[in-house]
Protein backbone atom coordinates (compact mmCIF):
# COMPACT_ATOMS: atom_id res chain seq x y z
CA UNK A 1 0.00 0.00 0.00
CA UNK A 2 2.87 2.49 1.06
CA UNK A 3 4.54 1.58 -2.81
CA UNK A 4 1.27 2.29 -4.56
CA UNK A 5 0.12 5.45 -2.32
CA UNK A 6 3.95 6.73 -3.43
CA UNK A 7 3.61 5.95 -6.83
CA UNK A 8 0.29 7.60 -7.13
CA UNK A 9 1.68 10.93 -6.60
CA UNK A 10 3.54 10.93 -9.98
CA UNK A 11 1.65 12.94 -12.80
CA UNK A 12 0.74 10.66 -15.21
CA UNK A 13 1.46 7.04 -13.04
CA UNK A 14 -0.88 4.27 -14.00
CA UNK A 15 -1.29 2.30 -10.38
CA UNK A 16 -4.09 0.33 -11.05
CA UNK A 17 -2.06 -1.96 -13.65
CA UNK A 18 0.26 -2.80 -10.11
CA UNK A 19 -2.54 -3.62 -8.12
CA UNK A 20 -2.97 -7.10 -8.77
CA UNK A 21 0.87 -8.32 -8.90
CA UNK A 22 1.84 -6.12 -5.46
CA UNK A 23 -1.03 -7.73 -3.89
CA UNK A 24 -0.30 -11.14 -4.85
CA UNK A 25 3.27 -11.17 -4.61
CA UNK A 26 2.67 -10.04 -0.71
CA UNK A 27 0.09 -13.05 0.02
CA UNK A 28 2.58 -15.37 -1.65
CA UNK A 29 5.14 -14.33 0.33
CA UNK A 30 2.76 -14.78 3.68
CA UNK A 31 1.91 -18.65 2.35
CA UNK A 32 5.99 -18.88 1.74
CA UNK A 33 6.56 -17.63 5.44
CA UNK A 34 4.06 -19.82 7.08
CA UNK A 35 4.99 -22.99 5.25
CA UNK A 36 8.71 -22.78 5.97
CA UNK A 37 7.42 -22.13 9.76
CA UNK A 38 5.62 -25.06 9.46
CA UNK A 39 2.55 -23.23 11.28
CA UNK A 40 -1.06 -24.15 10.24
CA UNK A 41 -3.55 -22.00 8.35
CA UNK A 42 -6.69 -22.05 7.00
CA UNK A 43 -7.07 -21.79 3.30
CA UNK A 44 -10.42 -20.67 3.13
CA UNK A 45 -9.67 -17.67 5.54
CA UNK A 46 -6.23 -16.75 3.46
CA UNK A 47 -8.41 -16.89 0.33
CA UNK A 48 -10.46 -14.61 1.59
CA UNK A 49 -8.38 -12.31 2.89
CA UNK A 50 -6.59 -12.01 -0.32
CA UNK A 51 -9.33 -11.44 -2.82
CA UNK A 52 -10.69 -8.71 0.37
CA UNK A 53 -7.29 -7.42 0.24
CA UNK A 54 -7.68 -7.14 -3.84
CA UNK A 55 -11.30 -5.50 -3.83
CA UNK A 56 -10.09 -3.06 -1.46
CA UNK A 57 -7.45 -1.59 -3.29
CA UNK A 58 -9.05 -1.88 -6.71
CA UNK A 59 -11.97 -0.13 -4.95
CA UNK A 60 -9.78 2.57 -3.26
CA UNK A 61 -7.58 3.42 -6.57
CA UNK A 62 -10.44 3.83 -8.48
CA UNK A 63 -12.10 6.24 -6.11
CA UNK A 64 -9.09 7.94 -5.80
CA UNK A 65 -8.55 8.17 -9.49
CA UNK A 66 -12.03 9.68 -9.49
CA UNK A 67 -12.34 12.39 -6.91
CA UNK A 68 -9.11 13.03 -6.28
CA UNK A 69 -6.73 15.45 -8.45
CA UNK A 70 -3.30 15.77 -8.00
CA UNK A 71 -2.79 19.39 -7.16
CA UNK A 72 0.52 20.98 -8.84
CA UNK A 73 1.63 24.57 -7.97
CA UNK A 74 2.96 26.59 -11.42
CA UNK A 75 5.82 29.27 -10.96
CA UNK A 76 4.40 31.44 -13.10
CA UNK A 77 7.48 32.07 -15.88
CA UNK A 78 8.57 30.40 -18.90
CA UNK A 79 6.39 28.10 -20.86
CA UNK A 80 4.73 26.68 -17.51
CA UNK A 81 2.37 29.85 -17.88
CA UNK A 82 0.75 27.94 -21.23
CA UNK A 83 0.29 24.93 -19.50
CA UNK A 84 -3.22 23.47 -19.02
CA UNK A 85 -4.66 21.14 -16.44
CA UNK A 86 -6.44 17.80 -17.04
CA UNK A 87 -8.82 15.63 -15.30
CA UNK A 88 -6.06 14.23 -13.28
CA UNK A 89 -4.19 17.57 -12.34
CA UNK A 90 -5.00 20.65 -11.48
CA UNK A 91 -2.50 23.37 -12.14
CA UNK A 92 -2.23 26.51 -9.77
CA UNK A 93 -0.63 29.43 -10.94
CA UNK A 94 1.50 31.30 -7.96
CA UNK A 95 1.36 35.19 -7.57
CA UNK A 96 4.68 35.15 -5.44
CA UNK A 97 6.99 32.73 -4.26
CA UNK A 98 5.13 31.12 -1.42
CA UNK A 99 2.83 28.42 -1.09
CA UNK A 100 0.74 30.51 1.78
CA UNK A 101 0.25 27.27 3.64
CA UNK A 102 -1.55 25.16 0.88
CA UNK A 103 -0.59 21.54 0.29
CA UNK A 104 0.20 20.85 -2.61
CA UNK A 105 1.62 17.41 -4.40
CA UNK A 106 3.96 19.22 -6.33
CA UNK A 107 5.26 22.23 -7.83
CA UNK A 108 6.04 22.43 -11.66
CA UNK A 109 8.36 25.38 -13.41
CA UNK A 110 10.18 25.86 -16.66
CA UNK A 111 13.99 25.15 -14.84
CA UNK A 112 15.91 26.73 -18.42
CA UNK A 113 13.47 29.97 -18.35
CA UNK A 114 15.49 32.88 -18.23
CA UNK A 115 13.02 34.04 -16.54
CA UNK A 116 13.63 32.42 -13.35
CA UNK A 117 14.49 34.99 -10.82
CA UNK A 118 16.86 34.22 -7.90
CA UNK A 119 13.64 34.53 -5.62
CA UNK A 120 12.10 31.85 -7.88
CA UNK A 121 14.94 29.51 -7.75
CA UNK A 122 15.27 29.75 -3.63
CA UNK A 123 11.59 29.39 -3.52
CA UNK A 124 12.11 25.97 -5.26
CA UNK A 125 14.81 24.69 -3.17
CA UNK A 126 12.86 25.67 -0.17
CA UNK A 127 10.46 23.31 -1.43
CA UNK A 128 12.75 20.34 -2.01
CA UNK A 129 14.12 20.81 1.10
CA UNK A 130 10.58 20.48 2.69
CA UNK A 131 10.15 17.41 0.51
CA UNK A 132 7.55 19.29 -2.42
CA UNK A 133 8.85 17.50 -5.19
CA UNK A 134 9.52 20.15 -8.58
CA UNK A 135 8.77 18.80 -11.67
CA UNK A 136 10.38 20.35 -14.65
CA UNK A 137 7.58 21.47 -17.32
CA UNK A 138 8.18 18.96 -20.26
CA UNK A 139 8.68 16.00 -17.11
CA UNK A 140 4.98 17.00 -16.08
CA UNK A 141 3.97 16.84 -20.78
CA UNK A 142 5.41 13.57 -21.36
CA UNK A 143 3.77 12.23 -17.96
CA UNK A 144 0.47 13.83 -18.83
CA UNK A 145 0.56 12.52 -22.73
CA UNK A 146 2.82 9.89 -22.85
CA UNK A 147 5.07 11.03 -25.21
CA UNK A 148 9.04 11.52 -25.06
CA UNK A 149 10.46 14.44 -27.21
CA UNK A 150 13.61 12.44 -28.91
CA UNK A 151 15.83 15.15 -28.57
CA UNK A 152 14.98 15.74 -24.86
CA UNK A 153 15.91 13.39 -21.84
CA UNK A 154 14.47 14.60 -18.46
CA UNK A 155 16.74 15.99 -16.59
CA UNK A 156 16.47 15.00 -12.30
CA UNK A 157 13.79 17.10 -10.75
CA UNK A 158 15.46 18.98 -7.56
CA UNK A 159 13.52 16.34 -5.36
CA UNK A 160 14.98 13.38 -6.76
CA UNK A 161 18.31 14.22 -4.88
CA UNK A 162 16.94 13.94 -1.84
CA UNK A 163 17.21 10.35 0.18
CA UNK A 164 13.61 8.89 1.13
CA UNK A 165 12.26 9.10 3.99
CA UNK A 166 13.14 5.50 4.91
CA UNK A 167 16.99 6.21 4.56
CA UNK A 168 16.87 9.13 6.82
CA UNK A 169 14.92 7.28 9.54
CA UNK A 170 17.73 4.57 9.24
CA UNK A 171 20.01 6.85 8.86
CA UNK A 172 18.82 8.58 12.16
CA UNK A 173 18.29 5.05 14.35
CA UNK A 174 21.83 4.14 13.39
CA UNK A 175 23.05 7.44 14.60
CA UNK A 176 21.46 7.85 18.12
CA UNK A 177 22.30 3.80 18.83
CA UNK A 178 25.86 4.81 17.80
CA UNK A 179 25.71 7.49 20.25
CA UNK A 180 24.48 6.14 23.22
CA UNK A 181 26.70 3.28 23.03
CA UNK A 182 29.74 5.76 22.51
CA UNK A 183 28.68 7.67 25.20
CA UNK A 184 29.27 5.53 28.24
CA UNK A 185 32.47 4.19 26.47
CA UNK A 186 34.21 7.61 26.01
CA UNK A 187 32.82 8.86 28.78
CA UNK A 188 36.34 8.50 31.67
CA UNK A 189 38.02 9.91 28.64
CA UNK A 190 35.18 13.06 28.37
CA UNK A 191 35.74 14.10 32.06
CA UNK A 192 39.88 13.58 31.77
CA UNK A 193 40.30 15.70 29.19
CA UNK A 194 37.86 18.63 30.63
CA UNK A 195 39.86 18.32 34.05
CA UNK A 196 43.12 18.71 31.93
CA UNK A 197 41.54 21.88 30.20
CA UNK A 198 40.43 23.38 33.23
CA UNK A 199 43.32 23.16 35.01
CA UNK A 200 45.83 23.98 32.22
CA UNK A 201 44.03 27.33 31.72
CA UNK A 202 40.97 29.60 33.16
CA UNK A 203 37.28 29.19 31.64
CA UNK A 204 34.87 26.67 30.52
CA UNK A 205 35.56 23.45 29.40
CA UNK A 206 33.54 23.45 26.59
CA UNK A 207 33.18 25.94 23.90
CA UNK A 208 29.83 26.42 22.31
CA UNK A 209 29.22 28.64 19.02
CA UNK A 210 26.49 28.72 16.97
CA UNK A 211 26.26 27.44 13.39
CA UNK A 212 24.30 26.56 10.76
CA UNK A 213 22.50 22.96 9.93
CA UNK A 214 20.22 21.29 7.78
CA UNK A 215 17.98 23.50 6.24
CA UNK A 216 19.45 26.39 7.72
CA UNK A 217 18.56 25.90 11.21
CA UNK A 218 20.72 27.50 14.01
CA UNK A 219 22.23 25.08 16.65
CA UNK A 220 24.82 24.75 18.90
CA UNK A 221 27.85 22.61 18.22
CA UNK A 222 29.68 21.33 21.36
CA UNK A 223 33.65 21.41 21.46
CA UNK A 224 36.11 20.90 24.11
CA UNK A 225 37.79 24.61 24.61
CA UNK A 226 41.30 23.95 23.01
CA UNK A 227 42.19 28.17 23.25
CA UNK A 228 42.77 30.52 25.68
CA UNK A 229 39.40 32.78 26.58
CA UNK A 230 38.99 36.32 25.99
CA UNK A 231 41.96 36.41 23.50
CA UNK A 232 40.98 37.95 19.95
CA UNK A 233 43.07 38.66 17.09
CA UNK A 234 42.62 38.80 13.33
CA UNK A 235 45.93 36.47 11.21
CA UNK A 236 46.46 33.82 14.02
CA UNK A 237 44.73 30.98 12.13
CA UNK A 238 46.98 31.48 8.91
CA UNK A 239 49.75 29.54 10.49
CA UNK A 240 50.33 26.47 12.89
CA UNK A 241 51.80 28.38 15.32
CA UNK A 242 48.19 30.06 17.00
CA UNK A 243 49.35 31.97 20.55
CA UNK A 244 45.80 31.70 21.47
CA UNK A 245 45.81 27.58 21.52
CA UNK A 246 46.76 25.90 24.98
CA UNK A 247 48.95 23.33 25.76
CA UNK A 248 46.21 20.60 26.05
CA UNK A 249 44.49 22.27 23.30
CA UNK A 250 47.50 21.50 20.79
CA UNK A 251 46.97 17.87 21.88
CA UNK A 252 43.68 17.49 21.32
CA UNK A 253 43.07 19.13 18.49
CA UNK A 254 46.06 16.78 17.11
CA UNK A 255 44.18 13.35 18.06
CA UNK A 256 40.41 15.02 16.82
CA UNK A 257 39.15 14.51 21.04
CA UNK A 258 37.97 18.27 21.10
CA UNK A 259 35.53 17.06 18.39
CA UNK A 260 34.15 13.94 20.94
CA UNK A 261 31.46 16.86 22.55
CA UNK A 262 29.48 16.71 19.32
CA UNK A 263 28.29 13.23 20.50
CA UNK A 264 25.79 15.10 22.18
CA UNK A 265 24.94 17.01 19.21
CA UNK A 266 24.13 13.43 17.49
CA UNK A 267 21.80 12.41 20.42
CA UNK A 268 19.97 15.89 19.82
CA UNK A 269 19.44 14.74 15.85
CA UNK A 270 21.25 18.30 15.53
CA UNK A 271 24.06 16.15 13.85
CA UNK A 272 25.13 12.87 12.32
CA UNK A 273 28.91 10.78 12.27
CA UNK A 274 28.58 11.08 8.58
CA UNK A 275 27.98 14.34 6.95
CA UNK A 276 29.93 17.82 5.80
CA UNK A 277 31.23 20.32 8.09
CA UNK A 278 28.62 22.98 9.46
CA UNK A 279 28.66 26.60 7.95
CA UNK A 280 29.20 29.38 10.86
CA UNK A 281 25.69 31.29 11.28
CA UNK A 282 27.85 34.77 10.39
CA UNK A 283 28.07 33.94 6.80
CA UNK A 284 24.84 32.44 6.18
CA UNK A 285 23.90 36.27 4.78
CA UNK A 286 27.38 36.15 2.71
CA UNK A 287 26.08 32.70 1.28
CA UNK A 288 22.59 33.96 0.62
CA UNK A 289 24.21 36.63 -1.41
CA UNK A 290 26.82 34.06 -3.99
CA UNK A 291 24.46 31.12 -3.92
CA UNK A 292 21.43 31.94 -6.08
CA UNK A 293 19.68 28.79 -4.06
CA UNK A 294 20.91 29.89 -1.00
CA UNK A 295 18.74 27.13 0.89
CA UNK A 296 21.20 24.65 -0.82
CA UNK A 297 24.38 26.06 0.84
CA UNK A 298 22.90 23.83 4.20
CA UNK A 299 21.59 20.84 1.62
CA UNK A 300 24.09 18.20 3.68
CA UNK A 301 23.62 20.11 6.89
CA UNK A 302 23.36 17.88 9.28
CA UNK A 303 27.55 17.23 10.21
CA UNK A 304 29.22 14.67 11.30
CA UNK A 305 32.43 13.95 13.58
CA UNK A 306 33.93 13.38 10.23
CA UNK A 307 33.24 16.93 9.26
CA UNK A 308 36.52 18.55 11.20
CA UNK A 309 38.80 16.14 8.54
CA UNK A 310 36.71 18.25 5.83
CA UNK A 311 36.83 21.32 7.41
CA UNK A 312 40.88 21.22 8.32
CA UNK A 313 41.56 20.91 4.35
CA UNK A 314 39.54 24.27 3.86
CA UNK A 315 40.37 27.68 4.54
CA UNK A 316 41.20 28.26 7.99
CA UNK A 317 38.41 30.59 8.76
CA UNK A 318 35.87 27.50 8.32
CA UNK A 319 37.50 26.22 11.59
CA UNK A 320 36.80 26.71 14.82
Amino acid sequence: MFTLRRMNRFPGAQVGAYVLPTVTIVFLLVVAVLFFLRESYTRQVLFTGYLTCLVWFILGNFLGRRYRRLKLAVVPVGKAREMKGTQQIELRQLERPDLERVRYDGVVADLHSDELTPEWERFLARCTLAHIPVYHTRQIRESITGRVEITHLSENEYGALLPNGLYQGLKRLVDLAGALILLPLLAPLLLVTALLIKRDSPGPALFVQTRMGYRGRPFKVYKFRSMYCDLEGRGFTEGDDDPRITRVGRVIRKYRIDELPQILNVIKGEMSFIGRGPSRSASRSGMSRTCRSSATATWFGPVSLAGPRWSRAMPPRWTA
